[in-house]
């Protein structure tokens, strides 16, 4: 559990980094030193001793010794384990067969689908308190699909429609609408994308060529776009950067398939320094505010991708693209009531282009959406098809299998960039088409014999400090089950020990990636460290002041987490497991806040967040309730609802990403979810 620990903002954030920095390496050692006590590092050491313990002295075959712990020696805990990040599933992973997804990913196919399943969320609405209209009947991909094929709108007059809206927040940031979340338009491309898109669907004979051809889909600031240089939330990055190098000269991977699909690709959207604040601050850019209170933080770090796609009842934008390394997706999707979700380590959206993931083995890219369909159009657009020859077969020709079995799952030894991530070709294909199946299983009557089974770790819902979302999150889990779709299962502490200390072992893991990666000189050898954030630069001399022998337990514990969670799915039955998204309500944001460094509220926030990060499973989240804010309004809070979204987190076993989306799905279909900020065409909420 996080201590209470002050919050720095301003010149006293800056002051603090200062010192840190000044006392070299006793900052350093100070620095980690508060970083381990705000996240619980000894806690954790505990709870890892207590296992090797344990497992040590399990009798040989037992469910307790599949881990081989070799004892705890040197302050260290030594185990067999691999130190790898390759997800470890529990089970075979039961996909469609790769001769049937030619057809069912078809783009006829697809479109009819996702209809399917908005007109069955649609046919709800107006009952039982829900909105008289249905947020994917009015905003989704599907929706404006269909106002293209009725000819009530083009993809022309929606885009210039959402560049006035833009200008307008460029210029006024400080409206109800807020900062604009782009960090780049590139205007020519989107107006040559519409009119292109346009001509498609205004043909006698309309030939869409996916279900996003003509939707508004920006991208992160951390993905290439010719052109433009890619800077990743950080004022230093042109500095960084060779002369002529800042500016690619081919769009990254996903936004070639993007492009590819008929999609307009608008821009980039803001996010925090290096993906580093989950919080959605920055000295770089003027963040947007969460869109339903003007004096919060939105989340980060897709802090853009979150604004751009709430605001999308002025923006046109119902999905976007956003990485995820410890929470930078579901974060800013639960504190804006969207639904947010991002795959298997490796899987579906390509990483090549893309700085923030293209060498993490914690992040990975995923969307941002109005909608669940939105989700899975996105993921049928950027997914490799086996049939391209941008997918390149590095086995060798090996047969390879997801072994639950094989420590090492599968061949090839090395991430494939393209979206296959560590596993056989063609997995992207099947896993993204039983997604489709999972869609048309929940758009059916609720007559299924087999409900979907969810562990719920009642023991983590109550150490969530905020009672708002315990009751919100577990009220919603409740309905699921009085709807007949759904099985809730306890999750007793003692079958996952590591499970509770996610945050310390995420706080030390992050850090240190993070150390490898960025940049901390110019190519003339001068320190960045002042072009960074006072809290970026204090999150990397923590990283600097850890020992080794710290290092090396907490990678362990990642290993053993893995193979916790593998057993645990093995062993258990359940589909997915049920957390909350996020610990806590959004901070107070002020106008005045730069930069804003707070370990108490971050580790309240990224508590439940690590799990998919540190093991790589899917994991996804949807907005569940609106509740009140903790505390007495302000009065220059006009026109901000009375209260903020909650979200509910679905983590699935590794490869088995379609039944975190048939988790998700159910939430779409059975629990009303809150309605979306609306504006007219002045930017004023209505």
């Amino acid at each position: 559990m996080a201590r209470s620990t002050p919050a720095l903002r301003g010149r006293a954030l800056r002051i603090v980094a200062w010192l840190i920095e000044h006392l070299q390496s006793a900052g350093e050692w100070l620095a980690a030193w508060f970083m381990k006590r705000a996240f619980g590092f000894a806690a954790m050491q505990q709870a890892l001793r207590r296992v090797a313990l344990s497992t040590a002295n399990a009798p040989t075959g037992s469910s307790d010794s599949s881990l081989k712990w070799t004892g705890w020696a040197g302050g260290g805990v030594w185990a067999s384990v691999p130190m790898d990040e390759r997800p470890v599933p529990g089970r075979q992973p039961d996909l469609p067969p790769l001769d049937d997804c030619p057809a069912t990913l078809d783009a006829e196919q697809v479109q009819a689908v996702l209809e399917q399943y908005v007109d069955a969320c649609a046919a709800s609405s107006g009952k039982e308190g829900r909105p008289r209209i249905h947020r994917a009947a009015r905003y989704s991909c599907v929706a404006l699909r269909r106002a293209y094929r009725d000819r009530r709108i083009t993809p022309t007059a929606l885009l210039e429609d959402a560049l006035a809206c833009h200008e307008r927040m460029r210029q006024q940031p400080r409206a109800p609408l807020g900062p604009s979340p782009f960090s780049v338009v590139d205007i020519s491309r989107a107006r040559a994308a519409a009119a292109a898109a346009t001509a498609r669907h205004s043909s006698r004979t309309p030939s869409p060529l996916s279900p996003l051809d003509g939707i508004l889909v920006p991208v992160k600031d951390s993905v290439d776009l010719r052109e433009f240089p890619t800077e990743s939330g950080v004022r230093a990055a042109p500095v960084v950067q060779r002369a002529g190098a800042d500016r690619p000269a081919v769009d990254a991977l996903v936004a070639q398939r993007l492009t590819a699909a008929g999609a307009i690709v608008l821009g980039k959207t803001c996010m925090t320094e290096y993906g580093m604040d989950a919080l959605g601050t920055s000295t770089y850019y003027l963040m947007p505010r969460c869109a339903y209170h003007p004096r919060l933080a939105a989340g980060g770090s897709s802090t853009g991708a979150a604004a751009a796609v709430a605001r999308t009842a002025a923006l046109h934008v119902p999905v976007a693209h956003g990485t995820d390394g410890g929470g930078s997706i579901r974060i800013p999707s639960a504190w804006n009531a969207l639904f947010g979700f991002k795959p298997t380590h490796g899987m579906l959206v390509p990483r090549r282009g893309d700085s923030s993931i293209a060498n993490s083995t914690v992040a990975d890219a995923g969307a941002l959406a109005v909608s669940l369909a939105d989700v899975v159009a996105f993921l049928v657009a950027v997914s490799p098809r086996p049939s391209t020859e941008e997918e390149k077969d590095v086995s060798g020709g090996t047969a390879a299998r997801i072994d639950p079995a094989s420590p090492h799952i599968c061949i090839p030894p090395c991430i494939d960039d393209a979206g296959e991530g560590y596993a056989p070709p063609g997995t992207a294909a099947r896993i993204v088409a039983g997604m489709l199946h999972a869609l048309q299983r929940v758009a059916q009557p609720p007559s299924s014999p087999s409900p979907l089974r969810i562990g719920v770790p009642y023991d983590l819902w109550a150490a969530c400090d905020s009672a708002a979302i315990r009751s919100a999150g577990l009220a919603a889990l409740e309905r699921l089950q009085d709807a007949g779709v759904a099985q809730l299962h306890p999750v007793r502490t003692d079958q996952l020990p590591l499970l509770p200390h996610v945050a310390a072992i995420g706080a030390i893991t992050f850090p240190q990636e993070a150390l490898e990666s960025v940049a901390h000189y110019t190519w003339d050898g001068t320190p960045l460290s002042r072009l960074y954030n006072p809290a970026t630069r204090m999150v990397l001399a923590a990283a600097r002041g850890l020992r080794a022998d710290e290092v090396a337990q907490v990678k362990r514990a990642r290993a053993a987490l893995r193979h916790q969670m593998a057993h645990w799915f093995a062993v258990s039955g359940s589909h997915v497991l049920a957390l909350p998204t996020v610990g806590a309500p959004p901070i107070r944001y002020r106008w005045g806040d730069t930069c804003v460094q707070d370990a108490a509220a971050t580790c309240r926030t990224v508590r439940y967040t690590f799990l998919g990060n540190l093991t790589g499973l899917p994991a996804g989240t949807a907005p569940v309730s609106i509740e009140p804010l903790p505390g007495p309004g302000r009065r220059d809070d006009h026109r901000a609802p009375t209260g903020v979204p909650i979200g509910l987190q679905f983590v699935g076993d590794a490869y088995h990403d379609a039944e975190v989306i048939r988790a998700l799905a159910l939430v779409e279909r059975w629990i009303p979810l809150p309605s979306l900020p609306t504006f007219d065409t002045s930017g004023e909420k209505e």
